[in-house]
C-alpha cells in the first residue's frame, strides 16, 4: 500500500467492496472497540487480545455477512484524505475528490481534530461527500516532484 494509510485502504475496500465484511487490526489502540473514523466490522487489538477472540469475531461476521453487506450498500463509506498541508496564503488544506462526479477539489481545513467522518457539497455536481481527515504524522500526501531521480555528472562548477 505504498503512500497510503491502511485506514485509507479500509475506506476504499468498503466503497469498492462493500459485501466485504473487515476486521481492523492494529498494536495502536488498545480496545476491542472499532476506533472512531475505522471503517471495519470488527477490530483485533495486536498483541492485546488472544487468538481466539479473532476467529470468534471471524465465525460472527460469517453469520451475519448477509445484513452487512446490505447495511454497506446503503452508506456511502467516506473518502480517507492525507493532509496536504498549507497553501500559498498558510492556509492548511485538503484535495478531496467527489466518489460521483470523480472531480478533485481543494478544501480549507480549520482545525485538526479527531478522524470523524465530515460532509462537504462537491464544488461541481453539489454530492455529498463524506470524507476523513487523517492527521497522524505517519502519513502524509505524496511531495511534488520528478518522478525519476536527479542523476549528477559529477562536474564541478
Amino acid at each position: 500500500m505504498p503512500k497510503m494509510s491502511g485506514f485509507e485502504f479500509l475506506s476504499v475496500v468498503r466503497r469498492r467492496f462493500p459485501k466485504i465484511s473487515v476486521i481492523a487490526s492494529s498494536g495502536a489502540y488498545g480496545s476491542k472497540v472499532v476506533p472512531t473514523g475505522v471503517l471495519a466490522d470488527a477490530f483485533h487489538a495486536k498483541g492485546q487480545e488472544q487468538t481466539k477472540n479473532l476467529l470468534d469475531n471471524v465465525a460472527e461476521l460469517i453469520q451475519t455477512s448477509a445484513a452487512r453487506a446490505r447495511a454497506h450498500e446503503k452508506e456511502s463509506a467516506p473518502v480517507w484524505i492525507p493532509r496536504n498541508g498549507k497553501d500559498s496564503n498558510g492556509i492548511p488544506y485538503i484535495v478531496i475528490t467527489c466518489t460521483e462526479c470523480l472531480r478533485s477539489f481543494p478544501l480549507n481545513v480549520t482545525k485538526e481534530q479527531n478522524p470523524e467522518v465530515l460532509e462537504t457539497l462537491c464544488l461541481f455536481c453539489s454530492s455529498t461527500v463524506k470524507y476523513i481527515i487523517d492527521f497522524s504524522l505517519s502519513v502524509t500526501s505524496p511531495a511534488r516532484g520528478l518522478s525519476a531521480p536527479i542523476r549528477t555528472t559529477g562536474i564541478a562548477s
